[in-house]
């Protein structure tokens, strides 16, 4: 299933190299690649929030359910302690549900 662009969500947003980089491939459908990325930008501060969504969509596009729904699990605990929670994670999982893809 295709996801939307992430319009608030641009390279140049972020000081991390590897998460800089890991939008750009993401937005160029390059989806492996970011998630390698994504996954150094998590080595070095795994509480974030954008790195682990974005590798999430990344998963999803790539048809891995199962560690897509762990990342955004993820990515909700984590924004819950920050912001309430990432809505667009809340939203997939909610999708993923009721669609028992988990």
């Amino acid at each position: 299933m295709p996801y939307k662009p992430l319009p608030n969500m641009l390279p140049t947003q972020t000081h991390d190299i590897n998460i800089s980089y890991g939008l750009r491939d993401y937005q160029n459908g390059l989806y492996p690649s970011a998630v390698a990325k994504f996954t150094k930008a998590l080595r070095i501060k795994p509480w974030g929030v954008v790195p682990r969504f974005v590798r999430g969509l990344c998963w999803a596009q790539m048809g891995n359910n199962k560690k897509a729904a762990d990342d955004f699990r993820v990515a909700q605990e984590e924004g819950g302690k920050v912001r309430g929670g990432d809505y667009r994670a809340n939203e997939w999982m909610e999708r993923s549900d009721r669609a028992n893809v988990t």
